[in-house]
């Protein structure tokens, strides 16, 4: 019964847990939904700024045939070459607009090398306009040669525009990606095809043959295409491809293959007669004609990538919707679920923590208040008021045990302080050849150091009282205390042979605090030095600031302790066992311990520089 009552007591909880998951869950999807519908807006846009800058790699392509052509075969060819460079120029400011709502890394290093070839094409065009103005017959296409190097720069300029730009979106998708590839290849195969047209027209003018350099180049152009047309064949056997893209490639191979067989037939014509073997226009239109065909598949491989871009975003914007309304109902039932959480579960748990935080302050005099709750919490409830309980009474019975040593120590030192004067006496008295007499030297070390002993104790009592740290509190300088703790322990380390120094600033270093306590701990500190240190030895007092804070450190170069001992040297009556022979109470550290704890100082102890010895570090608060 009690199990079955608990499992419905924690229903509402698990339920609110459960709802949180799908909560989160949802979220995720919801957030999976928008990252899609992003990349494909990103995909979209950054597919429609490809479309622009290949408009405009065209536009600016096709100004050398068309006004190569008009140069040959019109007495005014400037109204044909001003229309061809309108054009180009209309579709080159679309695509710099189109770039510029891109986050394309380089993005304003692409546009400022658009412009800047532009301009050199710009200038490059007197030599264009000074051949337009001659009477036919005297113009020399070889004249322009520097405007069309000019206007393949521009088309380099914006080439590389255009593979950063597909370099971007290949990385989002791989079907985006094989259709990037395939535009790319068609352009490769449009540019590379294309070279003859151009690159021939003065010889096809003129009737003379190409030379050799020319001929090497044009068998150069034609392998490459001829190699695209075959990586392009491996891309249309993937799965995936739509028929019309593969018509389209199949339509461009057959007319670049005519294309190419009437512009071989018209170069076999060419026999040096200083005659044009076809007219200018006419070779314009026979070389060119495949090339329609050709940029069809790469506006179809665009086209198809958008419109995976568009399908993309569609799905992921009705998963969105979906994940939104799964998010609304969701909040709908948490919100009931968390309503019923706080007042079955939270409220109780909440009483529960307060308690806690209120017992690990010692805060003790409150009983705990049952909790209202299921079984368990009220089991806890319980737990810690008997834990409350078991606090107040060990406080009760520490407190008794402070007064007794408390007492106890003080009473003995009355006996003790009679003792210690019969001894003095009978030392007068007692000749120093007999046995008696070193019988009593031995029983006044024992009282010295039972009377030791009982002084440590009277120290610990007061610690463990609670007295505050801030009693007979006063400003004193740092350096005075430490130096009047090494003067009282000067003639100890000589009687030990152990040399005793300070370190510290030669300014004075002022401090706020309770200078006994302070005092009492370096005594300690210094005595323990001393004792367990090796004859020869050196104790050093060191007193320096870091962070805020004042460090004093006390180091010796003796045996040290081993590491696996540091955490114990600190508790009441703990000795090594090396120094079983010697005198001593293990209370030394302890009470530095305590004391520090009053005084709201760190103290951490460790091996000594270059790792010998003990130093024993004391920080006091920043306060001080």
């Amino acid at each position: 019964m009690i199990f079955r009552s608990s499992v419905t007591n924690y229903l509402t909880f698990l339920i609110g847990v459960l709802l949180s998951g799908l909560f989160v869950a949802t979220t995720i999807l919801a957030v999976q939904a928008w990252n899609v519908h992003a990349q494909a807006l990103a995909i979209a846009r950054y597919t429609n700024t490809d479309r622009t800058l290949i408009d405009a790699i065209v536009a600016v392509r096709a100004q050398i045939p068309q006004d190569a052509t008009a140069l040959i075969t019109q007495d005014d060819p400037r109204a044909t070459m001003d229309q061809a460079g309108r054009k180009a120029g209309k579709e080159v400011a679309e695509a710099l607009a189109a770039l510029q709502t891109l986050n394309l890394t380089d993005g304003g290093r692409y546009a400022a090398l658009i412009r800047k070839a532009r301009q050199e094409e710009a200038q490059a065009r007197s030599a264009l306009l000074l051949q337009a103005a001659r009477p036919r017959v005297e113009r020399d296409l070889s004249a322009v040669d520097g405007w069309r190097a000019a206007v393949h720069q521009s088309i380099d300029a914006l080439d590389a525009a255009s593979v950063a730009v597909n370099n971007t979106v290949r990385i989002d998708d791989p079907r985006v990606a094989e259709l990037v590839q395939i535009r790319r290849i068609s352009w490769s195969i449009r540019d590379n095809y294309g070279f003859q047209c151009s690159a021939l027209r003065a010889s096809v003018n003129s009737g003379l043959r190409p030379d050799a350099r020319l001929r090497e180049s044009l068998v150069g152009h034609r392998a490459i295409y001829a190699a695209d047309w075959g990586a392009l064949g491996e891309i249309l056997m993937r799965p995936g491809l739509s028929s019309e893209l593969r018509q389209d490639v199949a339509l461009a191979q057959r007319a670049t293959g005519q294309a190419q067989a009437n512009v071989d037939s018209v170069v076999a014509s060419l026999d040096g007669n200083n005659r044009p073997a076809i007219a200018g226009g006419d070779w314009t239109t026979l070389c060119d004609s495949p090339f329609g065909s050709i940029l069809a598949i790469g506006q179809q491989a665009q086209a198809e990538a958008y419109r995976y871009a568009d399908d993309l975003r569609a799905a992921a914007l009705r998963n969105m919707l979906l994940s939104l309304f799964g998010l609304v109902l969701v909040v709908a039932f948490g919100g009931y679920a968390v309503i019923n959480v706080r007042r079955r579960l939270t409220r109780p748990m909440r009483a529960l923590t307060e308690t806690i935080a209120r017992l690990s302050r010692r805060e003790l005099d409150d009983p705990v208040e049952a909790a209202g709750g299921p079984d368990e919490l009220d089991s806890l409830a319980r737990a810690l008021e008997n834990l409350r309980l078991s606090e107040l009474e060990a406080r009760r019975l520490q407190q008794a045990m402070s007064q007794f040593t408390a007492n106890a120590s003080h009473q003995m030192r009355t006996p003790l302080s009679i003792l210690r004067v019969h001894i003095a006496v009978l030392s007068k008295r007692l000749p120093r050849d007999i046995d008696a007499f070193a019988s009593l030297k031995d029983i006044e070390e024992a009282v010295e150091r039972l009377q030791n002993l009982l002084m440590q104790l009277l120290v610990l009592a007061r610690a463990d009282a609670g007295e505050p740290a801030s009693a007979e509190v006063e400003t004193v300088d740092l350096r005075d205390v430490i130096e009047s703790v090494i003067d009282h322990h000067t003639p100890q380390a000589a009687k030990a042979a152990v040399s005793i120094h300070f370190e510290g600033a030669s300014s004075p270093r002022p401090a706020h605090l309770n200078t006994t306590l302070l005092a009492e701990i370096l005594k300690n500190l210094v005595d323990n030095a001393i004792t367990y240190n090796n004859p020869g030895g050196s104790v050093i007092v060191r007193l320096t600031h870091g962070d805020g804070q004042t460090i004093v450190e006390v180091e010796d170069d003796g045996p040290g302790i081993p590491n696996s001992e540091l955490g114990s040297v600190f508790l009441r009556f703990y000795r090594l066992k090396r120094d079983s022979g010697r005198p001593g109470s293990g209370l030394g550290l302890a009470i530095v311990q305590a004391v520090a704890a009053k005084l709201k100082a760190e103290i951490q102890a460790g091996p000594g520089q270059g790792g010998n010895g003990l130093r024993v570090r004391i920080a006091l608060p920043r306060a001080s």
